[in-house]
């Protein structure tokens, strides 16, 4: 879903470079943002847009991009088996594999199993991109 925004967003007319993008997918693993809509749009803006000038441009790009995705991610959480739901609620409470194992009364290894199944049904390839999810399907 991101590499879609990033080429997008060069398709638009925003100079973004491979390393801005790097810079926007790094911040996202390591929980700059809180994952809220509103919190991305400016994590997004700051790591990839150099020069003012592009702003309107990116605004314009995100907003496309991203229209209706709320309902898309509604529909991609509702779609997922109930465990892989649940480990991926806990993920998004902030919960480690091994408290969600505790919680769940099963392995930390097959917490893992979920957590690579959701991702891979999700289309995502970092738990922060499927919290994101998560957090605007509004769980």
């Amino acid at each position: 879903m991101l590499v879609r925004f990033f080429n997008d967003l060069r398709a638009g007319g925003v100079p973004v470079t491979l390393p801005e993008f790097l810079s926007l997918l790094e911040a996202l693993e390591a929980g700059v943002a809180s994952l809220s809509a509103e919190e991305f749009y400016y994590l997004a803006r700051m790591a990839m847009v150099k020069d003012e000038r592009h702003f309107d441009r990116f605004d314009r790009v995100f907003a496309e991009h991203f229209e209706g995705a709320e309902k898309l991610f509604e529909k991609l959480v509702a779609e997922l088996p109930p465990r892989q739901r649940e480990v991926l609620e806990l993920m998004a409470g902030g919960r480690l594999n091994k408290q969600i194992a505790w919680q769940l009364k099963i392995s930390e290894k097959t917490v893992k199993m979920h957590r690579a199944l959701l991702l891979e049904r999700l289309g995502v390839a970092t738990s922060a991109e499927a919290i994101r999810i998560a957090v605007e399907a509004g769980l």
